[in-house]
């Protein structure tokens, strides 16, 4: 179900941008 595995991805990258919002700039 890869469409699933993407929402879970997504969902841990929109967690690690809350935790550290400006570790890439």
């Amino acid at each position: 179900k890869p469409n699933e595995y993407a929402t879970m991805v997504e969902r841990c990258n929109n967690l690690g941008v809350e935790i550290r919002p400006n570790q890439n700039l």
